[in-house]
């Protein structure tokens, strides 16, 4: 049996990866994987990149670290990401920004898919927000996808980049059809569906509740269960501070918004 703590949008917020780490591991985690934006936003980027490094995670490109590494898209972000991009790229050492540039869009490697935002352009990093969304960038033939990329055998894709925990499931005797779960506990995988799960965030929730967020799926059960924990919000706070970056960022910690 193995049980995976699946992460997210951890944006440079040591004290949420570390409270979520101990908490997947008293849950019964052994390997974890990570849906991409280990930076932006938080003071720490090179302790997450290397925190995720000594843990082994199975790790995917997302928007923020495509923007650091200068891709396509970085010139059109609102004023206060694209300050964060640039001390990001100030603070970034070497070796974090070599494990950046390895990283790929998709992994599809283990028995469930990981995408920052979308599989049917996921270097576009498209919203997907409604079941409508899911439907077009996951279900869809369209765009860089010529085929049904989550075929409905039980198939799990996990996502993020909106901040906020959601479960969307497709069945196969209705494929124009998505359906949302909202604040969920608990997902049991079922033969003939195809499931998208956004895991939330870790670093920045913006779903009104400022615990961190991440899921744990286990193989053998073929479920997925859904934690919050709450982590030292303060001390992130003053180290934002004293680096000097936005105060909207840092008191948008202790809303979750």
């Amino acid at each position: 049996m193995t049980k995976w703590a699946i992460v997210g949008d951890i944006h440079s917020n040591l004290e949420a990866l570390d409270s979520v780490i101990a908490d997947a591991q008293r849950n019964g985690a052994t390997k974890f994987a990570c849906i991409g934006d280990l930076v932006g936003y938080g003071p720490d980027p090179n302790e997450v990149v290397e925190r995720v490094i000594e843990l082994g995670m199975v790790c995917v490109m997302g928007n923020h670290e495509h923007f650091v590494l200068g891709r396509e898209g970085a010139s059109l972000l609102h004023p206060v990401p694209a300050l964060l991009v640039e001390w990001t790229k100030s603070e970034l050492t070497e070796s974090s920004r070599k494990y950046i540039e390895s990283l790929a869009y998709v992994d599809s490697a283990h028995d469930f898919l990981l995408t920052h935002s979308s599989l049917s352009a996921p270097n576009k990093f498209h919203y997907c927000l409604y079941p409508e969304d899911v439907h077009r960038e996951f279900f869809e033939k369209n765009g860089e996808a010529n085929t049904k990329v989550m075929p409905y055998d039980g198939k799990l894709g996990f996502m993020g980049h909106t901040h906020e925990v959601a479960i969307y499931k497709a069945s196969a005797y209705a494929e124009d059809q998505v359906r949302m779960v909202i604040n969920p506990n608990e997902l049991h995988l079922n033969t003939g569906w195809a499931y998208v799960v956004n895991i939330g965030a870790v670093g920045q929730p913006r779903d009104g509740e400022p615990k961190a967020s991440y899921v744990i799926y286990d193989n053998i059960k073929r479920t997925v269960e859904f934690y919050r924990v709450p982590y030292d919000i303060q001390t992130t706070q003053a180290k934002m501070e004293a680096k000097g970056l936005p105060s909207q960022l840092i008191a948008r910690l202790a809303k979750g918004i």
